[in-house]
């Protein structure tokens, strides 16, 4: 038992170290821009007629539309997370060394040889589809463990996929402070990822989940207690989706805690494609899509909403406080879990859409960039409680062998709010002279639909947690 714990702490140890590093590296974009305008990729040759803000305008456009293509490819998680439910985390975790490794090593071919900066788009892809698989392993991971220690992992890991955004300006640092070149710094890069990566594989391959008992359900909520239970009576009775949850019939030493109500088939219980349609699943889809939309487009298109704003004329240091804050994600950690447990998830929900709110409010009420820091902390504190509660709330929502599969669906829409965002950064670019103020303005007003989402997801789970209850009690012994 002793090795068994060992596994796992050293699993999530690795865990926490590989998410902050590469799995949401590819969205602390601003610094890697930099890095690859300094190294001249899609500039503008000495011989090219076009005037410097003509080079400079295509630059920036072919830069930021690498980041959304990479970012894209989060259409592709589906098949990830099959794999996962599938085939189990340590061939998904053996594609996420496979698709860094690859990345990382054609960008450096991609300097040394003098390629064709076009082969920047397939390394920021190799690197966006390890991010994806890396991703959906945080939910894993965190069913390694049980009772509240799991969720508390589940969001400590979405804290780090946060944080991993300041990963690009670390490297990004150590080409401005130490001097190195951008092929340096990506040897870095690749030397961290090995290091990482071998003992990785060992953990994921040997690594057994934390066995469930009574001590660990007693320090679960009521509801998670017994959907426990009851997935546990499934999986040891027979493999048949469980149609129905009945009530017994009220005798004469019994009464019933709610009135007649229709029968209720709990999400979790349903088939795998029912579970898919659910109500509460769908609204979960709408309310993600919007919101991680917005987090996309603020993380993209901040480098150059900040540069209209004069921030270039600054070294780019309201670009770099941004990037510091990412990390705020880890010390709202508390104030996730405090609102799981003072407002359920249905008021962490409503958590989400006021910090998104607050955030975009002063994107678009505010030119002064000192204010915009205040921004930056709300948007970190935001991505916290987004990441965080969204995922954990995946397991209590849907069966273990469905997780995977919802994983990669979300991811999957996150991918398709990428190719959306492209058309408006060009609009805000090229029509307004990098006036991000109209597209802020639409994003903002999305924010309603969300509180709406959220509302309907709070119904479905006061439906949920009336029928994860007992349905009678004894009124003698």
């Amino acid at each position: 038992m002793k090795k068994d714990e060992f596994h796992r702490r050293g699993l999530l140890a690795l865990s926490v170290v590989s998410t902050f590093f590469f799995v949401g590296a590819i969205f602390g974009w601003g610094p890697m821009q930099l890095l690859l305008e300094e190294a001249g990729i899609f500039g503008c040759s000495p011989v090219d007629s076009r005037s410097p803000e003509e080079c400079q305008t295509q630059q920036t456009t072919k830069l930021i539309q690498v980041n959304f293509v990479a970012s894209a490819t989060q259409v592709t998680a589906p098949v990830w997370g099959f794999v996962l439910d599938q085939y189990g985390p340590f061939p998904t975790f053996a594609l996420l060394v496979v698709f860094i490794l690859s990345g990382i090593l054609l960008l450096m071919m991609t300097l040394e040889f003098d390629l064709s900066d076009h082969l920047v788009y397939v390394g920021f892809i190799l690197l966006a589809l390890g991010s994806w698989c890396g991703g959906l392993l945080m939910v894993p991971a965190g069913m390694y463990f049980q009772g509240n220690l799991r969720n508390r992992v589940i969001i400590v890991l979405n804290a780090l996929f946060d944080s991993s955004a300041m990963t690009y300006w670390i490297l990004w640092s150590l080409s401005e402070y130490a001097g190195l070149t951008l092929q340096q710094v990506l040897s870095v890069y690749l030397g961290i990822a090995i290091l990482l990566f071998v003992p990785g594989l060992y953990f994921w391959y040997v690594a057994v989940p934390e066995e469930e008992t009574e001590e660990e359900n007693a320090s679960l909520p009521t509801d998670e207690t017994e959907m426990s239970r009851q997935r546990q009576g499934i999986d040891d009775g027979n493999t048949q989706h469980t149609t129905m949850i009945r009530p017994k019939p009220p005798s004469a030493t019994t009464t019933t805690t709610d009135s007649a109500e229709p029968d209720y088939v709990l999400v979790a219980l349903r088939s795998p494609t029912q579970q898919l349609m659910a109500y509460p699943t769908l609204l979960l889809i709408i309310f993600f899509g919007i919101q991680v939309g917005i987090n996309l487009w603020t993380l993209t298109t901040t480098r150059d909403f900040l540069a209209h704003l004069g921030d270039d004329a600054l070294d780019n240091r309201y670009l770099s406080i941004f990037t510091l804050l990412t990390p705020v994600s880890l010390v709202g950690t508390p104030a996730v879990d405090w609102a799981l447990r003072k407002f359920g998830y249905p008021g962490a929900f409503q958590f989400i859409n006021l910090l998104s709110l607050g955030s975009l409010i002063i994107r678009v009420s505010s030119t002064n960039l000192n204010v915009q820091i205040l921004g930056f902390v709300l948007f970190s504190f935001y991505r916290s409680f987004f990441f965080g509660v969204t995922f954990s709330y995946l397991p209590t929502l849907l069966s273990a062998d469905m997780v995977g599969r919802m994983s990669g669906l979300l991811y999957m829409i996150s991918g398709i709010a990428s190719f959306l965002n492209i058309p408006m950064a060009r609009f805000a670019i090229q029509k307004h002279d990098g006036d991000f103020f109209i597209t802020n303005m639409i994003y903002t007003a999305l924010i309603a639909p969300c509180v709406v989402a959220a509302w309907g997801m709070g119904r479905a789970d006061r439906m949920e947690q009336r029928w994860k209850q007992p349905k009678v009690k004894s009124e003698s012994s």
